[in-house]
Order: C-alpha cells, then sequence, then structure tokens
C-alpha cells in the first residue's frame, strides 16, 4: 500500500512539473519524511514551482484521510495564503 501511495505521488508529481515547465515555471524536486500509523515512517516527493516572485508547492500531507485516497496541499509559499487540494477516491 505504501508503494502504490509513492507512486501516485511521483506520477502527480512528475505530471504537475511537466505542465509547470510548459508554462514557464521553473520546478524542483525534494523529498520529506511522513509518518502515519498504517505505513509507518516513509519518504515522499515535493514539488516546488516558481515563476516571477511566485512560488508554489505541492505537498503531500498524508495517505488516510476521511472520503478520499490520500491528500496533497497546494500552496503559495509563504504559507499564509494556502490554498488546500484533496486527491479524490
Amino acid at each position: 500500500m505504501k508503494d502504490e501511495w509513492v507512486g501516485r505521488l511521483n506520477s502527480l508529481v512528475g505530471e504537475v512539473a511537466g505542465g509547470a515547465r510548459a508554462s514557464g515555471w521553473r520546478t524542483r524536486r525534494i523529498a520529506k519524511t511522513l509518518s502515519e500509523r498504517r505505513l509507518g515512517t516513509y519518504r515522499v516527493p515535493v514539488l516546488l514551482m516558481e515563476k516571477d516572485t511566485v512560488e508554489v508547492v505541492l505537498n503531500p500531507v498524508a495517505r488516510f484521510v476521511p472520503e478520499a485516497d490520500g491528500a496533497v496541499d497546494l500552496y503559495v509559499a509563504p504559507g499564509y495564503d494556502d490554498i488546500v487540494a484533496r486527491m479524490p477516491g
């Protein structure tokens, strides 16, 4: 289950990065550690996107959330300009 979730995140990050680059955004992948009771501790990709003075982050949150197959935040940096996006189930 963990491998499937991380694979889906890698696919999502790849698709979003490709679209962002095609639109003139600079992109960079980094990794972060998540820890969930059912999956343990594991690494996931985070996508940083930047164009002009705007930085947007695609940040995985958790695999297990109510009524969805996972949660990924999409927000404009700095963090006080949050926009949340959920992966539908």
